[in-house]
């Protein structure tokens, strides 16, 4: 039996979020509303890939990956470059 789910993918880019790997135009200055949307419309997962490259870029990242997890109502996947 085959199953259907929803599982957006937030970009995140100089703590934005961008269109995909590939396409750096920013989607949203403010990932945390995304996610709120996301679980409007009952996101059953949601994964968070970040883009940075520089040590003080990917704790920014960090800290906004902590921020999505408080508000997510789903599960949340870290991908990218998530060192710790």
């Amino acid at each position: 039996m085959f199953t259907k789910e929803f599982v957006p993918c937030i970009y995140l880019y100089h703590e934005h979020a961008v269109k995909s790997l590939t396409d750096t135009t920013v989607v949203d200055t403010d990932p945390i509303r995304l996610v709120k949307l996301y679980n409007e419309n009952n996101a059953d997962e949601l994964i968070v890939f970040d883009m940075s490259s520089e040590d003080a870029e990917h704790e920014a990242a960090l800290d906004i990956m902590k921020e999505i997890c408080a508000v997510a109502e789903m599960d949340v996947i870290g991908a990218g470059n998530v060192k710790r």
